[in-house]
C-alpha cells in the first residue's frame, strides 16, 4: 500500500492478480454515529478479498476505518450537565466492480462500535452498568429536584412521575457487551431513551402534567 492506493501486482507470482488500482475511501466519507463528532481517524484498511475457485478474486471490495469520537445523546438543546463518551467506532466500506471489472463507488456501512474480541462477553444491566451516566444523572436530579417541587403543587402528578422514572431505575434489560468501549455505546443509547422520556413529559402540550413539570423545571 502507497499513498492510500491498494496496488495488487504479482504478475509472475503464485498471488492471486487484483488488476485494479482502488482508492482506499477517505475521512470525507464518514458518516459517524448520530450524535458523535470525530476527534481522531486512523488510515483507511483494505479487507482481503474472496477468491473462486481458479484463485481469482472475484465479488466486492471491503475496507474500514476506525475513528474514535465524543459522543453525546443525539437529542436537540443538550443540557450543559451533559456528560460525553469517547468511543471508537469502525465505519466499513464496500465496492461492488461493474460486469466489466470496473472499481465503482464506496458505498457506506453504518459505523459500528469497536468490540474487543480479548474480552470475555458479560452480561451487564440496564438498571446499573448499562443505564447510562446522563440518564442517572437525571434520575437524580428528579429525586432531589422535581419531585419534592412536584409534590407540592400535585402529589398525584408527583406519583405519576415517580413511577414512571422509577421503570429506569428497575430497568431488568440486560446486555451483553465485550468491553469499556461497548459498555460506553450501550449506556449513550440507555441515555437518549431515557432523556427522550422525559422531554417528552415534560413538553405534553395542555396537560396538567406538562404543565405542572414546567413549573418544576429541570433542564
Amino acid at each position: 500500500m502507497a499513498s492510500g492506493v491498494l496496488v495488487l501486482l504479482a504478475s509472475c507470482s503464485p498471488q492471486p492478480v487484483d488488476d485494479l488500482e482502488v482508492i482506499l475511501p477517505d475521512v470525507s466519507l464518514l458518516r459517524p454515529y448520530p450524535g458523535c463528532k470525530v476527534e481522531s481517524v486512523s488510515p483507511a484498511v483494505a479487507l482481503p478479498r474472496e477468491l473462486d475457485g481458479n484463485g481469482a478474486y472475484y465479488g466486492s471490495r471491503h475496507a474500514i476505518i476506525r475513528f474514535e469520537a465524543v459522543c453525546l445523546p443525539n437529542l436537540s438543546d443538550p443540557s450543559p450537565w451533559w456528560q460525553p463518551y469517547r468511543i471508537s467506532f469502525e465505519q466499513s466500506f464496500r465496492m461492488q466492480p461493474d460486469r466489466a471489472g470496473v472499481a465503482g463507488d464506496w458505498l457506506v456501512v453504518d459505523a459500528q462500535p469497536v468490540v474487543d474480541p480479548d474480552q470475555p462477553s458479560r452480561a451487564v444491566s440496564g438498571a446499573t452498568e448499562a443505564r447510562g451516566n446522563n440518564c442517572a444523572a437525571l434520575l437524580d436530579r428528579i429525586e432531589s429536584g422535581l419531585l419534592p417541587c412536584l409534590r407540592a403543587k400535585s402529589p398525584a402528578l408527583a406519583a405519576l412521575v415517580q413511577k414512571d422514572f422509577q421503570n429506569f431505575r428497575e430497568d431488568r434489560f440486560t446486555f451483553n457487551v465485550r468491553g469499556d468501549n461497548e459498555l460506553n455505546f450501550r449506556r449513550l443509547s440507555r441515555d437518549k431513551d431515557c432523556l427522550s422520556r422525559w422531554r417528552q413529559l415534560q413538553h405534553a402540550p395542555g396537560t396538567a402534567l406538562g404543565m405542572a413539570l414546567n413549573s418544576c423545571a429541570v433542564d
